[in-house]
């Protein structure tokens, strides 16, 4: 596992795992997310009990020498970097562009070593036959792997995927993409840096982060900032209007439950509505911190 100082180290660079999420194809954490990773703003998320990560991790080894066999390339050593501290990582040009692929592979018969990938996933459904290459990649795939070929600057790299459900099954998908896509990638990747990390200008989106996020940031203790009041009307109005929905919603609850009499069971046309009594075990909460959202309306007018 990387050191605290190895990852502190690495927000120095654009790496191949943050490529999807600079493009706006990560399913799991967005460009603005990044954005605040790279200029030290977000405290880091702890994964270390995250059953995923550990299954994949734990996994990646295995994938990796199954791989390996199963292309049977010719000669040269295997470097398995996954997990190895920072000096492994390969830099490009000395930045921004660094990589630390699962593994690299050398061939005598070019003079960069060939990545490869290791993926362990529960079902095949997003991923495409290994012929279609690049193109059976879900999409938060294909850039890493076009990061990493950037970076190493091989012509060509590997993604093993192992599904693990009920049809187990190891495909590896040669990845061998045109020059010309791989300059366009390495452009976007660089201007992206160069705007957003180097000119502290954040990426715009869609959508907000969520509050997970949102309560990692970093925030300077007394500061206050000025809010847009449109924002906050929508926000204040929007609560109101659901404040109220649920309290209509709790009397027509009660409604119900009361239409229910003495039973513990009723039938209609929708459905069964079940209202039985359930046991619930003790349990304390350990003491800790955690920001709470308030809002205190304004005051209109002088008092007397």
């Amino acid at each position: 596992m990387l050191t605290a100082d190895a990852k502190a180290r690495r927000r120095n660079f654009l790496g191949s795992s943050d490529a999807a999420a600079a493009l706006g194809l990560s399913p799991y954490k967005s460009p603005y997310e990044l954005w605040l990773e790279k200029t030290g703003q977000l405290v880091e998320e702890d994964l270390g009990d995250n059953l995923a990560v550990m299954l994949g991790n734990g996994m990646e080894r295995v994938i990796l020498d199954a791989a390996i066999s199963r292309l049977q390339l010719p000669g040269g050593p295997v470097e398995y970097l996954g997990g190895l501290e920072y000096e492994a990582v390969r830099v490009l040009n000395n930045g921004p562009l660094a990589m630390t692929a699962d593994a690299v592979v050398a061939d005598r018969g070019t003079p960069n070593p060939y990545p490869v990938e290791a993926k362990y996933t529960e079902s095949p459904e997003r991923w495409g036959p290994v012929s279609d290459g690049l193109d059976g990649l879900p999409p938060e795939y294909a850039p890493q792997i076009l990061h990493q070929l950037v970076v190493t600057g091989s012509p060509r790299g590997f993604v093993a995927a192992y599904f693990a459900g009920r049809r187990r099954e190891l495909r590896i998908y040669e990845i061998a993409p045109a020059p010309e896509m791989l300059a366009a990638y390495e452009r976007t990747a660089v201007e992206w840096w160069q705007k957003h990390v180097v000119g502290m200008v954040p990426p715009s989106q869609d959508k907000p982060c969520d509050m997970d996020v949102l309560s990692r940031i970093i925030r300077t203790p007394g500061k206050s900032v000025a809010l847009p009041d449109d924002l906050v009307r929508t926000w204040r109005d929007l609560e109101a209007a659901a404040s109220v929905a649920k309290a209509e919603a709790e009397v027509a609850k009660e409604q119900v439950i009361q239409a229910l009499g003495d039973a513990e069971e009723g039938v209609c046309a929708l459905g069964t509505l079940s209202y039985r009594e359930v046991q619930r075990k003790g349990y304390s909460v350990p003491a800790g911190s955690y920001r709470r959202c308030h809002f205190k309306a304004a005051q209109i007018g002088g008092g007397a």
